[in-house]
């Protein structure tokens, strides 16, 4: 296949995850956008500098998963739990959260939510 047809196919490609174990993995870097991560498990896994615009997180544990300079506008982690993200270090902007875990955004700060 030609350089063309090559770049063609890569614009193309898209990727959906339902009920995947992704622990400890790596997106850092990558286009995520209006990717799906349906009851997954990504303790542990590294979203850093990942453009994650519009994307949904249902259902999804992110114990211990890294948040760092990612794009998040628009994402939907209503449904998702166990997140630390940070408000000042990625772009939450117009994402959609839900309470509890809404906490997640406040870790840094040290205070008490009850």
């Amino acid at each position: 296949m030609d350089c063309d047809g090559t770049m063609a196919m890569l614009f193309l490609f898209s990727v959906g995850f339902d009920h995947c174990i992704l622990d400890m993995g790596t997106f850092y870097g990558m286009k995520l956008k209006k990717t799906k991560f349906v009851s997954c498990s990504m303790m542990e896994t590294d979203f850093t500098e990942a453009d994650m615009g519009q994307t949904l997180l249902d259902d999804c544990d992110l114990s211990k998963a890294v948040f760092d300079q990612t794009n998040l506008q628009g994402a939907d982690l209503r449904t998702s739990r166990q997140y630390i993200i940070d408000p000042e270090n990625n772009n939450i902007k117009k994402a959609s959260f839900s309470w509890p875990a809404v906490t997640g955004l406040l870790v840094k700060y040290d205070i008490d939510v009850q």
